[in-house]
Formats: C-alpha cells, sequence, structure tokens
C-alpha cells in the first residue's frame, strides 16, 4: 500500500550544482522539470538518507513563496514535508527546498499499471481533500492539483 503526498510542481531552467550551499545534501540525478526549476534526488550526506530537493531560482516571487509555504505550513501526513535533517538553503541565485522523496506520481503510476481500484481511488481521494482542507485552513491554496502533481510514497 503506497502512502499518498500532494506537491506543489517543479519549475525548469536552473544549472545543476553537486549539492546544496552548505554541502549538507548532495544532489543527484534530475527527477523532474517544470517552468521555474528542477527536483533532483539527492542524499543527506551526514546520514545518508534519501531525499528530493527542490531548486527553484531565488529572486522569483513563486520560488520565495513556496519555500516561505513548506516552512511554515504545519505538517500533515498526506504533504510532503522537509525532512527533519534539513533545511531550506539559500544561494545567491537558488532556493534549495529538501523535500521527501517520492517512489512515482499518479500519473506514471496510472500509465505504467492502469486505472486504480474503486476502493484505491477513493482511499486516495479522501486523502487529497484531507491535504487541501488542512492547506486552505492554514490559507494555503494550491491552485495546480493534478496527477503529476500528487506524489506516491511506500
Amino acid at each position: 500500500m503506497h502512502g499518498l503526498r500532494i506537491s506543489v510542481p517543479a519549475h525548469a531552467g536552473v544549472k545543476r550544482q553537486r549539492t546544496t550551499p552548505s554541502g549538507a545534501v548532495a544532489i543527484g540525478k534530475l527527477l523532474g522539470c517544470g517552468a521555474q526549476g528542477q527536483v533532483h534526488a539527492a542524499t543527506v550526506t551526514r546520514t545518508g538518507a534519501r531525499v528530493a530537493v527542490k531548486i527553484l531560482p531565488r529572486h522569483s516571487a513563486e520560488g520565495q513563496q513556496e519555500a516561505d509555504v513548506l516552512a511554515t505550513l504545519p505538517a500533515h501526513r498526506h504533504i510532503v514535508a522537509i525532512p527533519s535533517q534539513c533545511t531550506i538553503e539559500h544561494s545567491d541565485n537558488r532556493v534549495w527546498i529538501p523535500l521527501e522523496l517520492a517512489e512515482t506520481d499518479v500519473l506514471e503510476a496510472l500509465l505504467e499499471h492502469g486505472r486504480f481500484s474503486m476502493a484505491t481511488a477513493c482511499r486516495y481521494f479522501g486523502h487529497i481533500v484531507s491535504a487541501v482542507r488542512h492547506c486552505h485552513s492554514h490559507g494555503v491554496y494550491h491552485l495546480d492539483i493534478k496527477p503529476e502533481n500528487v506524489l506516491l510514497l511506500n
């Protein structure tokens, strides 16, 4: 059974760097791109924990807003979190946001395995509603919920 998390989309146009500015997280392979930045697989250098790192332009309003929301939104079991051993980092031109590493997203799962059973679809829909309700109760509105932004974790 998979856990479910929703995520704000990644965005393209950011150069790759081997580590975060502090060296705390080693950057690995590219997982996805979007309009403003990239998401990479990564490893916490101190612990070896596998995470994802979203890299966004520092001077974009969207990048800073996303970092602020992720840093202040109270935790919820169906929203991607910043791992406890990580922090958001800033360089002169980038924001580095460490996140839980997802196995896949709903779109990839559907394309690979076909449609979900009714029970699974209803369970995932309940998770999405719970996450959206949590965000709305804290004044956060996602505006881009789609299958590739709904992540599946083991």
